[in-house]
């Protein structure tokens, strides 16, 4: 048996050879458009019994069967693309995308065939257009009208929407950057050394009580890496008071902005996982503050009386 991952690939790279690659027991393809862009890798390796899907049949009565699907050796895979991206990243290649990947089971034989009960599976973020509320439009409304006197907050809600963009597609590094340079923006008060933005911070009352609401409330049960989130979660927010939670968030913002390779397990670019906890919990930091800030002029008398006259007052 045979197993395939098929990932969309994200180029600028321009090939008119396309050979199947050899390293190791992995057989790399890229795939091409017509265009003869590469925006598809494809790689094939041996698969262990272990690792073939399963159907198990349930007796609960919602619930027909189980599928059970393996992902074998996609650590060692990873690893593989990032050094791909690193090294095409020359000549346009930009990303893979490992979200959306593609799982192929081959049988090479008849008696594979007859076993193999599932011959692919896909992979992919799902997301229900239809769960998204209805936003008043008279909310857009005085957004627009709120500019005259709130653009001068908008570099630093550019790192808080930054942020958010960041956290949808799993950069969770470049997420904790933006959150944080939004609260040091806010914040800071011009500061750059770690010690006295520390006590900057600290002085903010509203500052202090989202951060503590954000400790009290965070509950991310039903993501997919809720067990990784909540492990790293127990061991640095709960139970600590919000001076040690800023020197946390500080410490962190300056260990990644330093990086050696002579350092022992320092962090590397694509890590995912490491680094989700801390980018969930500043996006539950920071959301109140800029919604309070921005409501602040959203909700003024001079953009409730733009509205009004052009508008009547009627709410959409």
């Amino acid at each position: 048996m045979k197993c395939r991952y098929r990932f969309p690939v994200r180029s600028q790279t321009k090939v008119l050879i396309k050979h199947p690659i050899k390293l190791n027991d992995f057989i790399f393809e890229f795939q091409t458009s017509k265009d003869n862009i590469i925006n598809e890798l494809w790689v094939t390796f041996p698969c262990d019994k272990k690792h073939w899907p399963s159907i198990v049949s349930m007796k609960n009565k919602d619930i027909k069967a189980h599928i059970c699907i393996h992902e074998p050796r996609y650590g060692e895979l990873t690893n593989i693309i990032r050094f791909i991206e690193s090294m095409l990243s020359f000549y346009g290649f930009q990303s893979v995308d490992l979200s959306n990947r593609l799982i192929e089971w081959i049988p090479e034989n008849d008696s594979e065939k007859k076993s193999l009960k599932l011959d692919s599976f896909k992979s992919e973020p799902y997301f229900n257009i239809n769960n998204l509320p209805i936003i008043n439009f008279s909310l857009i409304v005085q957004s627009l009208y709120s500019y005259p006197e709130a653009y001068h907050i908008e570099p630093s809600l550019a790192f808080f929407r930054r942020g958010l963009y960041s956290i949808k597609y799993d950069r969770f590094i470049e997420a904790i950057y933006n959150f944080y340079f939004y609260l040091e923006s806010v914040y800071g008060n011009g500061q750059t050394k770690n010690y006295k933005l520390k006590k900057e911070f600290a002085k903010h009352n509203d500052l202090v009580r989202a951060i503590e609401n954000a400790r009290d409330n965070f509950d991310l049960s039903k993501h997919p890496l809720s067990k990784i989130i909540h492990s790293r979660f127990d061991s640095i927010y709960r139970g600590k008071n919000a001076n040690d939670i800023i020197d946390n968030i500080v410490d962190l913002r300056g260990f990644l902005h330093h990086h050696s390779n002579k350092r022992p397990g320092i962090w590397h670019p694509e890590d995912k996982l490491n680094f989700c906890c801390d980018a969930f919990f500043l996006m539950d930091v920071v959301h109140p503050l800029a919604y309070k800030k921005v409501n602040k002029f959203v909700f003024s008398e001079e953009t409730k009386k733009l509205f009004e006259k052009e508008f009547g007052g009627k709410r959409y």
